[in-house]
């Protein structure tokens, strides 16, 4: 991974006493020269330069001023147009003219920068009259750009021989853009700027540095301008003129210190004449300062640079030297930043970057970044080129043409350098906000880390800026997140007959993760080889050298995996085995929550009722209209992900919510998708395989429910049966008030496959309530029929008075206790004595059981 950073070396350029000469550093363009034509549609703005600042009306407008100069002569000025020029916007530098006007007939030589599209360039026409005669064309792109700032000079001799030169970065560093012969015209009097514009860019004119008169004769040498590194063994040099080819082409004018000595070529770009490649036979190394001497380089005039010499830094780009750091997906509604979509970068390195050749991209587009060199400790917005101006007031920004449209709710962000390799990657999702009301738009998605950047979701959180973000500034969430877990691996998927794909919960060491020695397979595979697949890095690919058997169930052993943090597992072990075709009632619906608690969220819970393994990759969960057609179709899950017999697993929107109001066995069986509607009176779930069969479909009512239950919100449906019929009402109970009304990813509280004979205990008969800590209390034990019974239970004095209502109208589920501490419904201790603990238990059925059992209240003797 490569990236280079630039030294910049300033020059001098000498102004000459000239006939005209204007740099309007006195502020006005009134005098010394006079400038005229329509002067109120110009300023001198701000930054001292000459500025169109013309009513927003599509117009046409000029400024001249006299000069008779034009044999033997230069002319040279810098223009910005703030603009791409098209054919109603572009501008005419008239050098030569003998009329002021320049909208009317005249005989001269003009320049137009622009004409229509993307080879827009700078042309030189001859103008008699009306008749426009093109003589020399420039190269083509020159002025294509957006925004276009150049310096132009041009120059004529005494029999018409013309040359045009332009520096495209606003600079003096001349390229020749072509020659002509043309000496139709021999005598001026002014030269000046015909502006044309629409509307929109009447103010979008600039010009600067005005010289005319004689040619500045070249008595300097070529000086180094910039040296970059392009590789680890090629370095680009540029000079702040064109060089001649002899000796810029001689590899001994060239060396680099500490041991890499003079390059094996040299070579004049044929385009850029003031650019020299230059190719090594060693490497440099990452890191390492180094110095480049350059002597004897001479320019066409033959003056000679004797030596120079230059710095540069070779570095080459580790994973993470750049990160994305904050993202704005969703930024409607503002909360006080623009309303656009933006993502910052970070240099957290200790090394400026150069992007250049670098793309960003999400799941569906890419675009590359322009030439820019993001400093240590620095920030870079980027966003749609459009947005540029409601940025540029936070800090440095790049704006893209095609700037990827962010998705809300989930999206993969990677940046990758010149040469491909994955630099910074996210994959995010409406969770990492950890925040309900932020994520609905408004906020950004920030790092809390950048130097800590393999926690995923645990090192993003939402901003808490008033703003709704920080671009170009520390992020507000920003701390040390030290990361201490190892990886852990989540699943473990059959792919191909000889291919395993692993998952790991955040991204891993891809030197290790590569390593083979690493996995154990058993029953024994041999593993042939393993890759890690970005740009995430959580993923790793086994190939083993056979099939696998169909009828047997494998474990992966993953041992040593370290993420890259350095925290490294000892041991890792998963299951996975061929998946099978699933046929009704293999895997089932069993347990729906679909009226939650306030801030909670529904969930399905499914369950495999066989003995085979399934891959759940591409199923859906989906609701019916009145005609029992499906709606509202939801993937489950889009990758591989292994379904074993006797397995629960349920989906949830949030289940970091779910597992903070229900206990939760398995927290590791949740899946978090988009569910389908549920709504709180009735509806449908419907669970859909790949081919698109029904596997198993539930049309609940909350009439289903317990009616003695005062509050359903929060109370999951409960299949009691995986043998009975789905639809059978009878077949569904609502879960336990003593398991907290729902048992996600275990079984149910009601769940009853077999009918026991009703048993009720107590334990121990005798027991003395006062607080000594030996017995007590006395429990009640009961092992009932079935789940979904009512009870109640009352306790009575050897007089048959009812001195507690220990349990009335319980929801139970198929065995449990109750206990009672010897205090009556007096708030006293029962004296000592004989008690009946009577028990009724009934079901809605009209089913009705009593049980009577005696304990009795002792006491020590004093």
């Amino acid at each position: 991974m490569r990236s280079v950073y630039i030294i910049f070396f300033s020059f001098f350029h000498l102004l000459l006493h000239a006939q005209v000469q204007d740099d309007f550093s006195d502020g006005n363009f009134t005098t010394d020269p006079v400038w005229e034509g329509d002067y109120t549609k110009f300023e001198i703005n701000a930054a001292l330069q000459l500025h169109l600042n013309a009513p927003a009306v599509s117009d046409t407008a000029i400024l001249y001023t006299e000069n008779s100069s034009i044999d033997n002569t230069e002319w040279n000025f810098f223009v910005k147009m703030d603009f791409s020029p098209s054919a109603s916007n572009y501008l005419k530098v008239y050098l030569v003219s003998d009329q002021p006007d320049f909208k009317k007939p005249l005989n001269g030589y003009f320049l137009r920068l622009g004409e229509d599209g993307s080879n827009d360039a700078i042309d030189l026409f001859l103008q008699q009259g009306i008749t426009e005669t093109l003589i020399l064309s420039g190269i083509d792109g020159h002025v294509a750009a957006d925004e276009n700032s150049l310096s132009v000079k041009v120059t004529r001799d005494d029999a018409g021989n013309w040359a045009l030169y332009s520096d495209t970065s606003g600079g003096t560093s001349y390229e020749l853009e072509g020659t002509a012969i043309d000496n139709t015209i021999t005598t001026t009097n002014y030269f000046g700027f015909f502006c044309k514009y629409t509307s929109t860019r009447s103010t979008s004119f600039y010009f600067d540095n005005i010289y005319i008169g004689p040619s500045v004769e070249d008595n300097e040498p070529p000086q180094i301008l910039q040296v970059t590194p392009i590789s680890f063994s090629q370095l680009d040099v540029y000079f702040t003129e064109p060089v001649e080819l002899t000796s810029a082409e001689n590899v001994i004018n060239y060396s680099v210190d500490n041991d890499i000595g003079t390059p094996s070529s040299a070579i004049v770009d044929s385009i850029i004449e003031n650019l020299v490649h230059l190719t090594f036979a060693t490497d440099f190394i990452s890191g390492v300062n180094y110095t480049l001497t350059v002597s004897s380089i001479k320019d066409f005039t033959g003056n000679m640079l004797t030596s120079a010499s230059a710095g540069f830094l070779f570095y080459e780009t580790q994973q993470n030297d750049v990160v994305i750091n904050e993202i704005m997906a969703d930024p409607d509604p503002p909360v006080a930043l623009p309303a656009e979509e933006f993502v910052e970068l970070f240099n957290p390195s200790a090394y400026p970057v150069d992007l250049t050749g670098w793309t960003f991209s999400d799941a569906t587009s890419a675009v590359t970044l322009p030439s820019i060199i993001l400093q240590p400790d620095s920030f870079l917005i980027l966003c749609n080129e459009a947005d540029v101006s409601s940025f540029v007031i936070f800090g440095m920004v790049a704006g893209l043409s095609s700037f990827p449209s962010l998705n809300n709710d989930a999206d993969v962000l990677t940046l990758s350098n010149a040469f491909g390799e994955v630099i910074s990657s996210v994959s995010f999702n409406t969770t990492w906000y950890q925040d309900e009301v932020k994520s609905d738009g408004g906020w950004s998605l920030e790092l809390i880390d950048p130097t800590s950047t393999c926690s995923g979701i645990n090192n993003w959180s939402a901003s808490d800026s008033p703003a709704g973000g920080t671009p170009g500034m520390q992020n507000s969430i920003f701390g040390a997140y030290p990361d201490s877990s190892a990886p852990q691996l989540l699943s473990a998927t059959l792919i191909g007959l000889t291919q395993i794909q692993l998952i790991f919960d955040e991204s891993v060491d891809s030197t290790i993760a590569s390593a083979i020695s690493h996995y154990i397979i058993e029953p024994s595979l041999t593993i042939i080889s393993a890759a890690v697949s970005g740009p995430e890095f959580t993923i790793v690919e086994l190939t083993i050298s056979t099939a696998i058997d169909s009828n047997v169930v494998y474990t992966v052993i993953v041992s040593g995996m370290a993420d890259c943090s350095g925290n490294v597992a000892i041991n890792d072990t998963i299951q996975f085995a061929q998946p099978s075709s699933a046929v009704t009632g293999d895997i089932i619906l069993n347990e729906i929550l679909f009226n939650p608690k306030s801030g909670g969220y529904d969930y399905v819970e499914i369950y495999n009722n066989s003995d085979k393994v399934f891959d759940l990759q591409n199923w859906q969960l989906a609701n019916t209209d009145e005609y029992d057609s499906l709606s509202s179709l939801n993937p489950i899950i889009g990758d591989h992900y292994l379904f074993f017999p006797g397995q629960y697993l349920v989906f949830t929107e949030n289940a970091t919510v779910v597992k903070q109001q229900y206990m939760v066995a398995n927290p590791d069986l949740f899946v978090e998708m988009s569910l389908p509607s549920l709504n709180d009176d009735e509806g449908t779930i419907v669970i859909i395989n790949t081919e698109g069969e029904r596997m198993d479909q539930l049309h609940y009512s909350e009439s289903w429910h317990f009616p003695f239950i005062d509050e359903q919100d929060g109370v999951a449906l409960e299949r009691i049966s995986f043998k009975a019929p789905t639809q059978d009402s009878l077949n569904w109970h609502s879960a336990a008030s003593t398991v907290g009304y729902g048992t996600p990813t275990y079984e149910n509280s009601q769940h009853a496959e077999t009918v026991a004979q009703a048993e009720i205990s107590i334990d121990p008969q005798v027991f003395s309530p006062d607080q000594d800590g030996y017995n007590d209390v006395v429990t009640i034990h009961y092992q009932l029929k079935q789940a979904g019974f009512i009870g109640n239970v009352k306790i009575f004095n050897s007089r048959g008075t009812e001195i507690k209502n220990l349990v009335q109208n319980a929801l139970l589920p198929a065995s449990g206790t109750f206990i009672w501490d010897g205090i009556t419904d007096a708030n006293d201790v029962a004296s000592i004595g004989i008690y009946i603990i009577y028990t009724e238990v009934f079901d809605l059925a009209g089913l009705v059981e009593h049980y009577k059992n005696v304990c009795i209240v002792g006491g020590k003797k004093h």
